[in-house]
């Protein structure tokens, strides 16, 4: 299981204290013996998405912002999280601390990585920012901007399974329903 997947298991199931020792882990993993001084200083901004991400699902979301200040808007590595999750966390932790037109910017920012986000193992990553984005949207009293987001959803998750997070959050009925 790649690494990212298995931390954002552990954050959803709230075992925030193994999530933090696998982060450890990686951080003793790449101490700077094994691969070079280049990556072990993109390691380290990756693991701060991590901590941030864990720091936001602890409900600390300015902790998040302080993790996430010193790492670059994209992170060019083909491994560790991608730049989409480094958004969706920022995003978050902005919408949490009441600056929500801010955290809309920021997805929009990457809003045209779909189809490098679907070169990975991860397309549906694109679909639950997209998801976020327009409950941000809404959120900041913005249903004219959400709905087109939210119909576009609805088609490709048409013949979806129901019980799919996305189909629950828009309603939307399924083939078989």
């Amino acid at each position: 299981m790649m690494i990212e997947t298995r931390l954002r298991v552990l954050m959803r199931a709230g075992l925030f204290d193994e999530a933090e020792a696998q982060i450890a882990r990686l951080d003793k993993r790449f101490d700077g013996t094994t691969v070079t001084p280049i990556d072990v200083a993109t390691l380290t901004r990756a693991n701060r998405v991590y901590e941030a991400d864990l720091a936001l699902s602890r409900g600390e979301p300015a902790r998040a912002i302080e993790l996430l200040n010193d790492v670059p808007t994209q992170l060019s590595i083909g491994f560790g999280p991608f730049p989409s999750d480094l958004a969706r966390v920022r995003a978050l932790a902005l919408h949490a601390l009441g600056d929500t037109d801010r955290a809309i910017a920021v997805l929009n920012e990457i809003e045209g990585d779909r189809h490098s986000v679907a070169q990975t193992s991860n397309v549906g990553l694109w679909m639950e920012h997209r998801a976020l984005l327009a409950r941000l949207y809404r959120s900041a009293g913005r249903a004219d901007a959400a709905a087109p987001i939210e119909n576009e959803l609805r088609k490709l998750l048409a013949v979806a399974d129901a019980d799919h997070p996305i189909v629950r959050q828009l309603g939307i009925r399924v083939s078989g329903d």
